[in-house]
């Protein structure tokens, strides 16, 4: 597309070369080419601006920038208010504005997303209507499969997988939008079909984040300013703050009937193979029971979500009730069965919180024992670490210490950092510095009736060792020890 046209559909005004092409945008200087424009980005860690000479030795000679730069007089500088707002809405024209013909559905909220996400994406598909996903789990669609470093990618990887859903005929795209994604404008010009808001509770509040939870709050709430229906967890205590500005059609659901998609009659279900919830859902158009393969009072709030997008999209809800029936979320209260006589859990919690209502929901079921492997990942300041140790030693009957993406730290030093505050707690663990090793000593351990949580790593499928991605797939792991134990044990018979 010619820079001059990309420029006046996109609204900036700019002289530039009329004759000059671009075929992409760049905002890594690495990438940049002789057809790109590179788009300077102010972050917290690093300025664009720095790197434009090493765009221009890469032949790049189209440039959108905040403030003035040096450059030679053989290049077009287009200096904008924001740079990250015009790398959203240029991206978006460059690309010809894919979510006007694939429907999009954003999610936002504290946790929830990725469930909620792969939940509808799940329905969507299973009811013959070939969609999109693209959140913390990376970019899916048919047999798609691509790594993403944030939730929400930047504006220019987020409307060229939007286009490629497009041309793989999706029609739609569920997206998980963080509060960050919102702020830096990376959803810009998207219009959202469908809006949905989990739950609210401080998170992603510090430097370089937010400055506080009204901030974050705030930011949140940006996402009903741009959708066409609302739909919204009517139990929130936020729920409020999250609808007083909105401009889109509000749904609602929760678990009384004050909501538009409510749910009664939750029954916590364990059974060999199985851990889950069944419900009643009660909609607009009808009731229907629904069984879910995910386990706690949460996921039934995560269902009614999707259900409730669902129904606003026109799908009927006994085709949604035998989608969720065999719905699986990818490293989210993932069953992994390995042994048939106890319960082996992977999940992403990596933080207190997260830990705390895993912990939390699992011994809602009654385990035996509960037995929590978990670690912490490198770079994170001690006090972490140790509010880790605490939700472990409380909810947990032992723990199960171990490596987590160490990076550049020592691992043994990390764990030190647990111990002391699982000395504190007077928690009971053991220390296991290699997660392989910790892992096939949790499956040794295993008792009929336990339940064994891996927290931490949930979907990925390396470790990050020395700022080295390493091949490590907890899943297989565990099925390998338990084949093991499990054939000992028939020699033993």
């Amino acid at each position: 597309m010619k820079l001059a046209r990309l420029l006046e559909e996109a609204g900036v005004s700019a002289p530039c070369s009329p004759d000059r092409e671009v075929r992409e945008l760049c905002y890594d200087s690495r990438k940049a080419t002789s057809e790109s424009a590179f788009v300077a980005l102010c972050g917290t860690a690093a300025d664009g601006h720095t790197f434009v000479q090493s765009a221009y030795d890469k032949g790049c000679r189209a440039f959108v920038v905040q403030h003035p730069v040096d450059l030679p007089r053989d290049t077009d500088v287009i200096q904008v208010p924001d740079t990250r707002a015009a790398l959203a809405t240029l991206s978006a024209c460059l690309f010809h504005h894919p979510a006007r013909r694939v429907k999009t559905i954003g999610i936002t909220g504290t946790k929830g997303k990725t469930s909620v996400a792969h939940l509808l994406h799940h329905i969507l598909e299973q009811t013959g209507h070939k969609s999109g996903l693209v959140g913390t789990t990376g970019i899916r669609f048919g047999d798609v499969v691509r790594k993403t470093v944030n939730t929400t990618p930047e504006s220019y990887e987020l409307q060229k997988a939007l286009e490629d859903m497009d041309k793989a005929g999706c029609e739609y795209a569920c997206v998980e939008v963080s509060s960050q994604g919102l702020m830096a404008h990376r959803v810009d010009g998207l219009p959202f079909e469908i809006g949905i808001f989990t739950n609210l509770s401080p998170d992603h509040i510090g430097p370089g984040e937010h400055g506080s939870f009204e901030e974050y709050m705030g930011w949140k709430a940006t996402l009903f300013e741009r959708c066409r229906v609302g739909m919204l967890n009517r139990d929130d205590p936020h729920f409020e703050d999250m609808v007083k500005n909105a401009t889109c059609v509000i749904r609602t659901f929760g678990m009384t009937n004050k909501a538009d998609y409510w749910a009664d009659d939750v029954q916590l279900l364990r059974e060999p193979g199985f851990l889950g919830v069944g419900f009643t859902c009660h909609t607009p158009v009808g009731s229907f029971p629904i069984r879910l393969p995910q386990p706690g009072r949460f996921s039934v709030y995560n269902a009614l979500a999707a259900i409730g997008a669902g129904c606003e999209l026109g799908i009927p809800l006994p085709d949604m009730a035998a989608a969720l029936a065999d719905a699986v979320i990818p490293g989210r209260i993932q069953l992994i069965p390995a042994l048939p006589y106890c319960t082996i859990v992977v999940d992403y919690a990596h933080n207190e919180l997260s830990l705390r209502s895993i912990l939390t929901t699992l011994r809602e079921y009654h385990p035996r024992r509960l037995v929590c492997l978990f670690g912490s990942v490198g770079g994170r300041t001690q006090l972490r670490r140790q509010t880790l140790a605490h939700a472990a030693a409380e909810l947990a009957d032992f723990s199960i210490l171990t490596s987590d993406n160490p990076d550049f730290e020592d691992p043994v030093a990390i764990l030190q950092d647990i111990e002391q505050g699982m000395g504190a707690a007077k928690g009971r663990f053991i220390s296991i510095p290699d997660r392989g090793d910790a892992i096939r000593y949790a499956v040794d351990l295993a008792k009929p009736g336990d339940m064994i949580l891996l927290a931490g790593k949930g979907h990925e499928d390396y470790q990050l060792i020395r700022g080295k991605r390493v091949p490590f797939c907890e899943r297989d792991v565990v099925m390998e020890a338990a084949q093991q134990r499990l054939k000992r044990e028939k020699g033993g018979e």
